[in-house]
């Protein structure tokens, strides 16, 4: 299913009113070039909010009120996603503000694990999977779920990753199994929607072939 996603770079460094209607002005490009395209495309307005934007969610939330927008004039069936800041951390939705978007066809997008677990930061440790370790995993999908009843708006998870394969790459295939299979049995528990990050890690889609080294299959 894919994803048309914005990295939104210069917004993210230097968040401010000509950053912000620029990367709106891309969107409302994007959902006129695409309004006639299948419905399974969806737009994902920035990936993984952070930087400034960090200490300023109030102009993050200006931004997807106003892009949503712009969006709808052109496009008013499209599935639309938003995040929260610090890198679409669950834990802090609550700076998301959605009182004011039209919630028709939006999702909000969430991320935990997206680089992996590890096996030393205590906020993603993930060994033998101990009871701390799957407690850190329940309590950010609780958080966003306890958000979504809240709001009445349904989330998603853009990413997370079995092994650490930007970090060393040193879990085993049986521990990428392990952590893999607790997550997917929580999440689908919750009946929250994931992608797994990223598939170039373990299938090469140039080849059409599984990669065997360091990947979970």
């Amino acid at each position: 299913i894919p994803v048309l996603a914005l990295a939104a770079e210069s917004f993210k460094a230097n968040p401010n009113r000509k950053t912000m209607y620029k990367t709106i002005r891309w969107w409302s490009t994007i959902a006129k070039r695409y309004k006639n395209y299948s419905p399974k495309l969806s737009f994902d307005l920035i990936i993984e909010p952070g930087g400034k934007l960090d200490d300023n969610p109030q102009i993050l939330n200006i931004f997807y009120r106003e892009a949503v927008e712009k969006i709808r004039k052109f496009d008013p069936l499209r599935i639309i996603f938003v995040a929260p800041i610090f890198r679409s951390n669950p834990e802090y939705l609550s700076k998301l503000d959605v009182s004011d978007l039209n919630k028709d066809f939006l999702m909000v997008e969430w991320h935990f694990y997206a680089a992996g677990p590890s096996k030393t930061n205590n906020k993603k440790r993930w060994t033998n999977g101990s009871a701390f370790e799957k407690k850190l995993i329940i309590n950010k999908i609780k958080a966003a779920v306890t958000w979504q009843n809240k709001n009445k708006i349904f989330t998603w998870v853009g990413a997370w990753m079995p092994g650490n394969y930007n970090h060393g790459d040193y879990y085993s295939i049986e521990e990428q199994i392990a952590f893999a299979r607790f997550m997917t049995c929580e999440l689908n528990k919750f009946k929250i929607p994931f992608a797994i990050n990223s598939d170039t890690k373990f299938y090469d889609r140039e080849k059409g072939i599984w990669i065997k080294t360091g990947s979970l299959f």
